[in-house]
Parts: C-alpha cells; structure tokens; sequence
C-alpha cells in the first residue's frame, strides 16, 4: 500500500488522505484477487515505522485511524478466508489500534482452522 501520497498527488489532490483513504478501501480488493488466484498467504504492508516517525503528525493521526477502522472491518466481513497476523513494533502504535488489530487478529481465528 505504498504510494498513496504520490498517487494523490499526482491526480491533483491537495489532501493526500485521498489517497490513504483510496489504498485503505483497496485492500479489500486486493485479498479478494489473491483468493481468486488461489493465493493462500499475503503480505501487506500497511504503515510503516518510517512513516510514522517521519510523517506530520495530522497525516500519522489519519493513518491510525484508517488502521483502527478499515484492516480489522475488511477481515471481519463473513466469508473471507484470512487468518490476520500482525507484525511490528505494535508500541508504536496508540493503544486504540494495538486494541482494534488484536481483537482483528482474535476474530479472523475464530472457525478459520489456526
């Protein structure tokens, strides 16, 4: 999910959270192409230390939000075949999305066979 800011950008966006807002409602998409082609185990990256660190703050703020709300709603969604495992230095996160991703994670496990 990298390249969000450069995509906004580049359609004259001045708000680059149109583009964060755009990849977030990707990813469900995204999932349903892998599953499609038979994909069993993705990776997605979806925040980074980097970003975080370097970032404005009002752009981190948004990302947090986008991760509290959009990772753990996709993966909820009835039907969809992913187990959620985070990685990461989850403390670099504010305890609202460590809590969301790890009720996300316990979710996603629940009749999934892990």
């Amino acid at each position: 999910m990298d390249g969000n800011r450069r995509w906004a950008r580049a359609g004259r966006h001045l708000d680059v959270s149109v583009g964060h807002r755009h990849g977030a409602e990707h990813l469900e998409d995204f999932l349903g192409w892998c599953a499609d082609r038979g994909i069993e185990h993705v990776s997605a990256n979806v925040l980074s230390a980097d970003n975080i660190r370097k970032r404005e703050r009002d752009e981190v703020n948004y990302l947090f939000e986008l991760l509290r709300t959009t990772v753990p709603d996709v993966l909820a969604r009835p039907g969809l075949p992913w187990t959620l495992h985070i990685s990461g230095d989850r403390a670099l996160l504010p305890q609202t999305v460590r809590d969301a991703l790890a009720s996300a994670e316990a979710s996603t496990r629940i009749g999934r066979g892990t």
